[in-house]
Formats: C-alpha cells, sequence, structure tokens
C-alpha cells in the first residue's frame, strides 16, 4: 500500500503516512493500483491533484491538534505537524492582513489631496483594526505554537528549555528552520514514542 500524497509505501494498517504524516484511507474502497500510488481505480491521478486533496485537511487538523494541546508541552511533535502548523499561522496571517491591504488602498488613493472622494466618511484611525486584530491572533497562537516548539524539542531528546533561543531577536527564523529540517531521535524516547511510528 502506498501513501496517496507522497507515494511512499505503508503498512496495510497504518492510518498515516511516516513519511509526510498524511492519512491513509483505512476504509479499504478504491484504493487503486497498488503498484501506483496516484492511481485511483481506473482514472489516474496527478501529484497536483493529490496534494490539492490531502494539504487542506491535514493543514486544518494539525492546527485543530495544536489548539487540543493549547498548555500541553508533553509528548513529541513531527517535522509534518511542525510545518503543517506554520503554514496554518502564514495563511492565517494573510487572512486577517487582507483588509488592511484594502484599507491601505483606500486611504492612498481615495483620501490622497485630489483624489476621488468617497461616498462615506471612514471611521477615525480604520487603519489600526486590522493591527489590532493581528495582535490580538498572535496572543492566542502564542501558548500554542510555545507548546508545539516544547515538543518538537522533545522528538530530538532536547529539554524544553531549549526554547529560550527563540526568544532572541533575529534568531527566531533560525531557530523555525533548526526544528523543522532536523529529525526527531528514532524510536522511543525519554518524552515519548516516536510519532511518526505511533501512526502505524
Amino acid at each position: 500500500m502506498y501513501c496517496p500524497l507522497c507515494g511512499c509505501e505503508v503498512s496495510e494498517t497504518a492510518r498515516f503516512c511516516t513519511n509526510c504524516g498524511a492519512a491513509i484511507d483505512a476504509a479499504g474502497g478504491d484504493s487503486g493500483d497498488a503498484t501506483n500510488p496516484f492511481a485511483l481505480g481506473s482514472q489516474a491521478r496527478s501529484v497536483f491533484d493529490v496534494v490539492a486533496s490531502s494539504v487542506p485537511s491535514n493543514l486544518w487538523s494539525a492546527a485543530k491538534g495544536c489548539f487540543r494541546k493549547y498548555f500541553n508541552g508533553r509528548g513529541r511533535a513531527s517535522r509534518t505537524e511542525f510545518w503543517l502548523w506554520i503554514v496554518f499561522l502564514y495563511l492565517s496571517l494573510c487572512v486577517l492582513l487582507a483588509p488592511f491591504g484594502l484599507m491601505l488602498f483606500v486611504a492612498v488613493f481615495f483620501l490622497a489631496e485630489g483624489g476621488p472622494v468617497l461616498p462615506f466618511e471612514p471611521p477615525e484611525n480604520f487603519l489600526e483594526w486590522p493591527f489590532w486584530g493581528t495582535q490580538v491572533w498572535g496572543l492566542v497562537c502564542l501558548c500554542p505554537t510555545i507548546s508545539l516548539f516544547v515538543r518538537r524539542l522533545h522528538d530530538m531528546n532536547r529539554t524544553g528549555w531549549w526554547i529560550m533561543p527563540a526568544f532572541m531577536p533575529f534568531l527566531i527564523l533560525i531557530y523555525v528552520v533548526v526544528l523543522g529540517v532536523l529529525s526527531g531521535t528514532p524510536g522511543a524516547n525519554r518524552y515519548g514514542p516516536n510519532p511518526a511510528e505511533q501512526s502505524r
């Protein structure tokens, strides 16, 4: 049996791929050709179709999982869970900042001297609203992010105190890349079983 996302071979009883973390169809329905991970029945699937159908559900389940473990730094987190959370944070900030771009356009184009006149009077300080929205969202996501960083460190058999360099300015980006690239210890360690092996 093969993973529908990355094409890696997985065991027959696996619920998740050990390579990419994608959910494996346990229903045993139309699983397609066992030698071609991108085939469903007689209809071949492209790599784009596989990625487009799998990533959003994995992204949402990873985000829900991080919110469920809001204050929980126990256990381990895989690289897949880590990167899906980072992508979720990035996309949510893009959604929150989209109104800011629109308001900035309105401010520059309509409110500039000699520009067209708006049919309504914009509220005072309306450019500050998206800023405060992103600040509140950042505070909401701070605890699950710290918990995820600690669980990711646990996956590498490091104590949670190794998170301290992440609070230094300009080191956070390097720290995110290091946490996302380095693999965890194979097998169980002092913080629990390997999250990739748990899905088998």
